[in-house]
């Protein structure tokens, strides 16, 4: 389990620099970003694991543990991420002048009302721009904490024994 952790706290902060960068440079894309972040971290993570690590099975607590660390390394590397874009290595103030509205961040999205799905962009900052950023991180936790783990104790062999078995002619039942 230790492995695991380690490595997806690897992937969530390269993950999280990446999209830092993108952030700064593209905008914030609001509610998707934290669902395409966690499943991709969640599917690199699912991925590495099914070729080293042995079985895992980890209880909620623990899946809640692991989640909310990958989570605060993923935001821990945005913010580094975000500042590297800049030309002066500055996100904490960059995120401050979004929050107290001297700035807004460019965002766009898509909305879906009445049967009709809109694009939309602008720029958000003061307490709405937290609130987006709250929800977002909280899709992320979710996606994150019901990360399916891998269980690395079947192999696709096994799967197709039991199938073969399944289809199998039970002789005693008189098929035939």
């Amino acid at each position: 389990m230790y492995e695991a952790f380690l490595v997806g706290i690897e992937i969530s902060a390269l993950v999280g620099l990446a999209t830092g960068w993108v952030r700064y440079w593209m905008g914030f894309f609001v509610l998707f970003q934290g669902v395409i972040a966690s499943l991709l971290i969640a599917w690199l993570v699912g991925k590495y694991l099914k070729r080293s690590a042995p079985s895992l099975n980890p209880s909620n607590g623990t899946a809640l543990l692991v989640a909310l660390a990958w989570l605060l390394s993923f935001w821990a590397a945005q913010i580094y991420g975000l500042g590297l874009a800049q030309a002066w290595f500055d996100p904490l103030g960059y995120f401050g002048r979004i929050l107290q509205g001297d700035a807004r961040e460019t965002s766009f999205g898509l909305a879906a009302t009445a049967g009709w799905a809109r694009g939309f962009h602008g720029g958000f900052g003061g307490v709405f721009w937290v609130i987006l950023n709250v929800i977002d991180s909280a899709i992320m936790y979710l996606f994150l904490f019901r990360m399916p783990w891998p269980d690395l104790t079947r192999t696709p062999s096994d799967d197709a024994l039991q199938e073969a078995a399944a289809n199998t002619e039970n002789p005693a039942r008189g098929e035939s």
